[in-house]
């Protein structure tokens, strides 16, 4: 499945959702800078991730795993996971990163809008979660799209979770 981004003014921008590859996994895993970034990227508290660990997470049953590429050479400037809940007719969308070089250039928003496009067709309500810290990614999904989920949801959701994060939803129709 190959589905192309949409801008806010319909025109198509030079990026591709493709599945995801074992073969990208080396460029995925190089793009975290710090242990920082990893963590906040999957919530993992180490120093580097192996590409063996990120093929393992894309092939789980209940995971779509994509790479947001330049058509013209399929190069990745982004990569973000599908986690398809069926017993709550839900998407949410997990381990957003978007390569440090193509970084504040609306690539992440243009990625994240893609995926829920994808996502809307598994279920209608696409979730994500999201550090509570993470001004930069906050701001991203909500020019995708995304809202703040009710508080009562978010209790919810936080429940065995192993912090209190934010969790936005898709608004309907984007």
């Amino acid at each position: 499945m190959t589905v192309e981004a949409q801008t806010a003014d319909g025109t198509t921008p030079p990026e591709v959702l493709v599945p995801f590859e074992p073969d990208h996994g080396p460029t995925v895993v190089g793009w975290p800078r710090s242990r920082a970034e990893i963590d906040a990227w999957c919530g993992l508290d180490r120093e580097v991730i192996e590409v063996d660990q990120l093929i393992a997470w894309a092939a789980q049953a209940d995971v779509l795993a994509f790479v947001f590429c330049k058509p013209e050479d399929g190069e990745p400037l982004g990569y973000g996971e599908l986690w398809l809940d069926d017993e709550e007719a839900e998407v949410e969308l997990g381990r957003l990163i978007v390569d440090p070089a193509a970084r504040n250039r609306a690539v992440g928003r243009r990625l994240v809008i893609a995926l829920a496009e994808v996502a809307r067709h598994h279920f209608p309500t696409v979730v994500l979660r999201v550090r509570r810290e993470n001004r930069a990614a906050i701001a991203c999904y909500r020019r995708a799209g995304f809202t703040s989920a009710a508080s009562a949801d978010q209790d919810a959701w936080n429940v065995g979770q192993p912090q209190l994060y934010l969790w936005m939803q898709a608004d309907d129709g984007r």
